[in-house]
């Protein structure tokens, strides 16, 4: 456990949350979080921000709390909660407790494998935690507020290989190396998945959700629809390569999606952005379209249907657009064609 300590301890200035990449040489890393602020600025994405992340940054970066495992306590019926155990687990909680749960400002952390892909290259990734590894690397699954064991107010959950359905992310090691990997693992290999309000362990509130098209997906999880793209990128070269980046996992772009969950699932206004550009504004219900709304052609300021939705579909009355922004068809919608 004091092996455990000195390793969070000694790196736990860099659970903030602005990443300290600026010791990095050239660009940012693809998944820290300074350039996530970049290619939102770059590209003119509007996402909610809030003031509670200073509170949480300061008592994180004085914080002197030594490091607990934690466990996922399910009761049938029950939301699942987190709370303190003397056994080795997967979880381990830095922060303010009550009642042997978390309770105030902390993050949870989970153990990652670290391998060296090419050390000459610098090239290396974070998979899922075998616990046959000499030595113990950490990533963030969340950091934030809490409430009797549950994220509850601001927070900020991290992509952590074997969760969802990534399974190794990529990190330069060049700038990391020897006792510095655990900074880098932290700065450029631990991204966030989501950042806003919680409620009960479940977002729920004003939030901004974050996916990465570059990080390495299970084959099961490619259900983009890359088709609805081509039409659009086929003459020409230099767009053509993003939908090639992004079947090779080397594309460095980012979906975020900003509006208001409930209960875990995005319900009411939403902003919606893909390759850089809106592709949706309006209304969402159960995670999918539905209300009123703009649906905009890929890669385009052009709007493409403007109007009622439902489960996804045009659903009552609305406007389709040809690309040169002419109407093609005006009047009533009955689950994606035209009513009758």
């Amino acid at each position: 456990m004091k092996k455990l300590y000195r390793i969070i301890i000694g790196v736990l200035f860099f659970l903030c949350l602005g990443d300290t990449t600026s010791q990095c040489a050239g660009k940012n890393p693809y998944m820290s979080a300074d350039y996530l602020m970049e290619y939102i600025e770059k590209n003119h994405i509007d996402t909610y921000s809030f003031k509670e992340a200073d509170k949480v940054e300061k008592y994180m970066n004085s914080c002197s709390e030594e490091p607990v495992f934690i466990e996922e306590v399910k009761k049938l019926g029950k939301q699942p909660y987190y709370g303190m155990t003397k056994d080795i687990t997967e979880f381990l909680y830095v922060g303010q407790m009550k009642k042997n749960k978390p309770d105030g400002i902390g993050v949870i952390l989970k153990p990652v494998d670290f391998v060296v892909e090419s050390e000459e290259e610098g090239k290396a990734y974070i998979t899922e935690y075998t616990g046959f590894s000499d030595e113990v690397y950490y990533a963030r699954c969340y950091i934030g507020e809490f409430k009797g064991g549950r994220p509850e107010g601001y927070g900020i959950e991290f992509s952590v290989p074997g969760d969802d359905d990534y399974i190794m992310q990529p990190i330069n090691i060049q700038e990391f190396a020897g006792d510095k990997i655990q900074e880098g693992i932290f700065a450029s290999a631990n991204p966030r998945k989501y950042e806003g309000k919680f409620k009960n362990g479940k977002y729920s509130g004003k939030g901004n959700e974050f996916i990465y098209m570059g990080i390495y997906w299970e084959e099961s999880a490619l259900d983009w629809d890359i088709d609805s793209y081509s039409d659009y990128l086929e003459e020409d070269e230099i767009e053509n390569s993003l939908v090639e980046k992004y079947l090779n996992g080397t594309n460095e772009d980012i979906i975020i999606y900003s509006g208001n969950y409930k209960k875990g699932k995005k319900k009411g206004k939403f902003k919606v952005y893909e390759w850089g550009f809106l592709s949706y504004e309006g209304d969402m219900k159960g995670d999918v379209q539905s209300g009123r709304g703009k649906i905009y052609y890929p890669l385009s300021d052009q709007i493409q249907y403007e109007g009622e939705l439902a489960g996804g579909e045009y659903d009552g009355e609305g406007t389709l657009y040809n690309e040169d922004g002419s109407i093609q068809y005006k009047g009533k919608w009955d689950m994606g064609d035209y009513a009758s």
